[in-house]
């Protein structure tokens, strides 16, 4: 039997690939489209709803890439974790952690 994943389906990814990479396929991954601008990007990893807000809402992590200019390679920065990756190279599992908004009954006053 399989586990729900963060957004609560069976084996879900996101893939984070170039608009020039769009036809490619990945299984059943959740293709998002990243964009450099000047060899950096600022895609965002998707997570779990938000079931605390009378709003359920989605939640998101942003994360950063850094292309090398000339090497085929990418650092990223994710969760106060970076991890270097040559072309080719996949990365283990990391954990991340998202931000949840709270509902204003649960903030803290001073």
């Amino acid at each position: 039997m399989g586990t729900p994943d963060l957004l609560g389906s069976y084996g879900t990814y996101p893939v984070v690939l170039e608009p020039h990479a769009a036809g490619t396929a990945y299984g059943w991954g959740i293709k998002k489209p990243i964009v450099f601008k000047d060899h950096v990007a600022k895609p965002k990893l998707s997570g779990p709803l938000n079931t605390l807000l009378k709003q359920p809402k989605e939640t998101e992590l942003e994360f950063s890439v850094y292309r090398h200019p000339q090497e085929p390679q990418a650092r990223l920065e994710i969760g106060g974790q970076t991890i270097l990756l040559k072309e080719g190279e996949w990365s283990g599992w990391i954990t991340v952690a998202f931000p949840l908004d709270m509902p204003s009954s649960c903030r803290m006053t001073k």
